[in-house]
């Protein structure tokens, strides 16, 4: 039972690492005996988070919080019964006729209760000159609480359940709201008014300007698209650790997109000639070349470099570069902060110093490295290798045989792919894949080195469900 959707629920409420670990370690055993209920289970983990929650977690069974839950549930529906609600109290804004409407709160009941159901400093806005609206469904319980043209919460301040985007989208169509492009991206919506690329076409906008990230981007002909000067906007690198990797653009597609516009940008350097290079020291300059052999460099900040040939090179130096290959055998390194770094052909190699810095490959055999903090490295190709030193660094990785280190502090690795392997040191959270005889995921396990159950600097992979020492030849 694929857990991963529990774990994310409780990410989004804000848990501490002691929550997900019992998430961790007692949902799955819970689920394989028993009917999954998602509302009992959310319940659970709302409980969790809360200030009722047992000093000793690490001690209560599952059986122990669902009993722990229902009293506390009980109390709060009490303390809710207390503050009687009266039809004065709300105003029905927007009825969808499936037991779920928008209510406005008026009365100070109505902020009171919203505020404790919904863990929330909400009733502290009763009086300001500013509207609130709540999400109840048929047995008037909130689900989401907004400001008018100000922000958009669900439970403890958190961002919205997907369940109920549908509701949240209509409604503020509905009033013709305006909200801010955070909220918007709680939502799952980017911006993009600010696009350059006029090649890309966006379809079905939310007022004119939010494209939801689900949504295939489209060019003049009606073909997917795909385009390195995308990837800020959407954020390619994004590791949310959602446990199938998958990028919105392709890697290969973009770059060749890229070299074929960058020809015509009088500001860029361009090249299609074998053993070409290009240099430059200036902020903000382009370099693309699609020969091979080809080599790559510049010192300045915000710089891009491209290239779609074999045996390339391609070096950074400066803040928030970033550097793309789709040819085999590339090198990639860049030492300045902030920088991206993604090839798409076999046997490539990328490597970073900076902090932020991210880094992605999907092909086979290639060896990414990072030393900066807040780190993110992602491969989907076979035995590929992952290796981090800086502290809150995250890997992923879906590739076959692939190998992931992890020496940096409070870091996150996880290894979804055939045969995968992963080590880090003591506090690190690691997580593994188990196939069946087809090659189709039947179990997926998170767990933190603990220096106990799972030792420190410790290869392991996932076998009959359980984390087992592992050789990295």
């Amino acid at each position: 039972m694929n857990i991963s959707k529990y774990l994310e629920y409780a990410n989004g409420l804000g848990a501490s690492n002691k929550v997900i670990s019992w998430i961790d370690h007692n949902l799955e055993n819970h689920l394989e005996k028993h009917q999954e209920d998602q509302t009992e289970i959310e319940h659970i983990i709302d409980f969790l988070i809360s200030d009722k929650c047992p000093v000793r977690l690490d001690k209560v069974s599952y059986k122990q919080a669902k009993e722990k839950t229902d009293l506390w549930v009980k109390e709060l529906n009490k303390q809710a019964e207390k503050i009687i609600e009266s039809d004065q109290d709300t105003e029905v804004t927007l009825d969808f006729k499936d037991g779920f409407k928008f209510v406005k709160l008026v009365g100070k009941n109505a902020f009171d209760r919203e505020g404790l159901l919904m863990s929330s400093c909400v009733a502290s806005y009763y009086g300001r000159d500013t509207n609130i609206y709540s999400l109840r469904d048929k047995e008037n319980k909130p689900h989401c609480t907004i400001e008018e043209n100000e922000q958009i919460k669900g439970k403890g301040n958190s961002s919205i359940h997907p369940k109920y985007i549908k509701y949240v989208v209509e409604f503020l169509e509905f009033l013709g709201m305006e909200v801010s492009d955070n909220e918007m991206a709680n939502l799952g919506y980017v911006n993009i008014s600010d696009v350059k690329d006029k090649e890309a076409v966006f379809t079905d906008l939310f007022r004119k300007k939010y494209f939801y990230k689900g949504n295939k981007i489209l060019d003049k002909e009606g073909k997917e698209y795909h385009n390195i000067t995308l990837w800020d906007k959407f954020n390619i690198f994004d590791l949310d650790f959602k446990l199938n990797i998958n990028w919105n653009f392709d890697i290969a597609l973009s770059i060749k997109t890229f070299l074929a516009r960058v020809k015509k940008d009088k500001d860029s350097q361009a090249s299609s000639g074998y053993n070409s290079k290009l240099a430059s020291s200036g902020n903000y300059s382009k370099l693309a070349s699609s020969g091979n052999g080809s080599q790559l460099a510049s010192s300045g900040n915000y710089s891009k470099l491209a290239s779609s040939g074999n045996y390339s090179q391609l070096a950074s130096s400066g803040n928030g570069s970033q550097l793309a290959s789709s040819g085999y055998n590339s090198k990639l390194a860049s030492s300045g902060y902030d920088s991206k770094l993604a090839s798409s052909g076999n046997d490539s190699q990328l490597a970073s110093s900076g902090y932020d810095s991210q880094l992605a490959s999907s092909g086979y055999n290639s060896q990414l490295a990072s030393s900066g903090y807040d780190s993110q490295l992602a491969s989907s190709g076979n035995y590929s290798k992952l290796a981090s030193s800086g502290n809150y660094s995250k890997l992923a990785s879906s590739g076959y045989d692939s190998k992931l280190a992890l020496s940096g502090k409070q870091s996150v690795g996880a290894n979804i792919g055939v045969n995968g392997i992963v080590k880090g040191l003591i506090g690190c959270w690691i997580t593994l894949a188990e196939y069946d005889n087809n090659y189709k995921i039947k179990y997926v396990k998170s767990a933190m080195i603990d220096g106990k159950k799972l030792k420190e600097n410790t290869w392991y992979k996932l076998e009959n469900k359980k984390f087992i020492e592992a050789n990295d030849t």
